[in-house]
This record gives C-alpha cells, sequence and structure tokens, in this order.
C-alpha cells in the first residue's frame, strides 16, 4: 500500500480528473442531444399524440402509421448489411475485448451500430 502512495502524483489525479469531466460533459450532451433527436423524430412522423392534434394530420395518420416502422426497417437493414459479420457489436462484446486486452472492434461497425440503434 505504501508503493502506491509513493508513485502518487497531484498532476496525475488533476488531469485524471478533468478527462472525467470532459467525458461525462460530452455524454451528457449526447444524451441530450439523442432524446431531443427522438422527441423530433416521433413528432416529425406524428408518432407523439402533441403531433396528431393538427387538423391536416388526420389524412396522413394512417400512411405514418404503416410506413414508419417499414421505413425505419429498411433503413436500419440496409445499415447493418454494411456491418462486417453482419452482427453489431454490444456491451458483451466489449466487455470481452476490455478484458483479454485486445481491440478489435472497428470504428467503423462502432458507428455503424450507434447508428442503427438511433
Amino acid at each position: 500500500m505504501a508503493n502506491w502512495f509513493n508513485k502518487y502524483s497531484p498532476q496525475r489525479f488533476l488531469i485524471s480528473f478533468c478527462l472525467a469531466a470532459v467525458v461525462g460533459l460530452v455524454a451528457s450532451v449526447a444524451s441530450v442531444g439523442f432524446v431531443e433527436g427522438i422527441n423530433w423524430l416521433t413528432n416529425q412522423l406524428l408518432i407523439a399524440p402533441e403531433a396528431r392534434e393538427g387538423e391536416g394530420s388526420a389524412k396522413w395518420l394512417h400512411w405514418f402509421t404503416v410506413l414508419a416502422p417499414v421505413v425505419g426497417g429498411l433503413i436500419v437493414g440496409g445499415l447493418l448489411l454494411l456491418l462486417r459479420g453482419n452482427r453489431p457489436h454490444g456491451l458483451p462484446d466489449v466487455i470481452f475485448y476490455a478484458q483479454t486486452g485486445e481491440s478489435k472492434i472497428p470504428v467503423r461497425n462502432g458507428c455503424i451500430a450507434a447508428i442503427t440503434n438511433f
């Protein structure tokens, strides 16, 4: 335990703290953007009850009810075809690669998997 304390430096702590603060800030902004994107999308596709209250939306509601999941499935299916192996990497894959010390998840696959989860 004393050996750990001898290697401790305030600069290392400050760098770790600042890095954690930046990562937390970026993650919180990304999560707010994600929620706002979902809200915007549900309003545009007339999924939200507030979006259906307009007078002109009644004639489009039946079409959007059927076409929104169809178009979404086609987009996500097309993006998943771009993945190598046709399988998105999930949390168990990330944990496995972190434990084994390998970094086999390509950035391209990670970005496509994040977009398809939206």
